[in-house]
């Protein structure tokens, strides 16, 4: 049960972190070349909103 917790909080925080990596890669890329992907920036924030989502409601189920 506790080695299952923890398996599904690392995955969600590594949901979080790769939502981060798209947005910032995001970002960089638009400085550098004026060039916005809208796809890869909405999947990035889609991505740190699920993460978030998903450890608030695993916390809330005690899961």
């Amino acid at each position: 049960m506790f080695q299952e917790f923890n398996s599904l909080i690392l995955l969600e925080i590594l949901m979080i972190i790769y939502g981060i990596g798209l947005v910032i890669g995001t970002v960089r890329i638009f400085i550098e070349d004026k060039i916005l992907d809208a796809l890869t920036l909405f999947c990035g924030i889609a991505l740190i909103i699920a993460g978030v989502f998903a450890i608030l409601l695993t916390q809330l189920l005690d899961l």
